[in-house]
């Protein structure tokens, strides 16, 4: 994630998430993933990045979370690929064939989990799923949706990725952890729909909030920079908007 300075071992593991999803993009559809998912943009690695992330927040190594991590990342790609393939911004193959590409990339993610043991994250992460699938089809062509469908679009899997290895971990703190993943899924969220600031500033500061309740040190760190970042591209994306 450009502008994160995520750790080496992160970047390492951030990049075998890619290339997992990349391949199975790549055998199951004609979709280029790299236009697809930004690899170094903040929405394009934010989900695996916050499971890497608040997995040593808890005290779980890098690889006992990497089939999360990648989990999440099917998810998130699954939905960008219904989305767009319901607003008509994929060329290409038929609606039909995006479709099954976004179903084939779903399934996917409960076989990273499966495969792995993980099968008690199996039933939160199928809710997102079945949000995620709600929201491409009410959402479609609504240039301000409102607060619920952005929580489905996006907050619930940020939300998630964030709570789950603190679920795997059985921390004390996954409580603050998901208010943590709903609130900057959210502003995320609004920024992705090009809201204005003042409508992504209260999130930001209910992060902030859910952050100081978490053990603070370098990783915590890690998540404020994702949310300066966010913060960032929120003024930059206003700035745009009034030239």
């Amino acid at each position: 994630m450009r502008g994160l300075k995520l750790l080496p071992p992160l970047r390492k593991s951030l990049d075998a998430v890619h290339a997992a999803v990349k391949e199975a993009v790549k055998t199951a559809g004609d979709i280029c993933y790299g236009k697809l998912v930004g690899e170094e943009a903040l929405d394009g690695s934010l989900r695996p990045s916050l499971v890497f992330i608040c997995g040593r927040l808890c005290g779980r190594p890098v690889v006992s979370v990497l089939p999360l991590a990648k989990a999440v990342q099917f998810i998130f790609v699954a939905g960008e690929v219904h989305r767009r393939a319901v607003a008509g911004e994929l060329g290409g193959s038929s609606l039909k064939s995006h479709i099954l590409l976004g179903d084939y990339l779903y399934s996917g993610a409960f076989r990273v989990l499966a495969d792995a043991g993980l099968q008690e994250m199996l039933i939160p992460l199928s809710k997102v799923v079945q949000a995620e699938c709600e929201a491409a089809v009410t959402s479609v062509n609504d240039a301000k949706p409102d607060p619920e469908t952005i929580k489905k679009e996006t907050a619930l899997l940020v939300g998630e990725s964030c709570r789950l290895p603190g679920l795997l971990a059985a921390v004390d703190f996954v409580d603050q952890l998901y208010n943590f993943g709903i609130n900057l899924g959210m502003a995320c969220g609004y920024l992705k729909r090009k809201r204005p600031l003042v409508e992504i500033s209260g999130y930001l500061k209910s992060c902030e909030e859910a952050l100081s309740q978490l053990p603070a040190g370098s990783v915590c760190q890690q998540l404020e920079r994702i949310v300066r970042f966010v913060a960032e591209n929120g003024l930059s994306a206003e700035a745009a908007a009034t030239r």
